[in-house]
C-alpha cells in the first residue's frame, strides 16, 4: 500500500513540476513573443483571396484553385 501511494504521489508531483510549474515564462524586454489562440478562425464576410492584389497575378487555371476564405 505504501509503495503504490508513494508511486502516484510521484507520479502526481513530476506531473505538477513538469507541466504545471514549467509552462509558465516571461519574455524580456528585448525578446520578441507570439500571442496564440486556438480555435475556429472567423472569416470577413464573403472575401477570398481573389479579391485581394494577389489575384492579379494568378493564372488562369490557377484562380479555382487557390479561392480561399479570408480569415482574421
Amino acid at each position: 500500500m505504501w509503495v503504490s501511494s508513494g508511486v502516484l504521489l510521484g507520479f502526481i508531483a513530476w506531473f505538477v513540476l513538469r507541466y504545471i510549474l514549467t509552462s509558465f515564462y516571461t519574455v524580456d524586454q528585448n525578446e520578441r513573443a507570439v500571442k496564440t489562440s486556438f480555435g475556429r478562425a472567423q472569416r470577413v464576410g464573403k472575401a477570398t483571396t481573389l479579391d485581394t492584389p494577389l489575384a492579379e497575378t494568378l493564372r488562369p487555371h490557377e484562380l479555382e484553385r487557390y479561392a480561399w476564405p479570408q480569415v482574421r
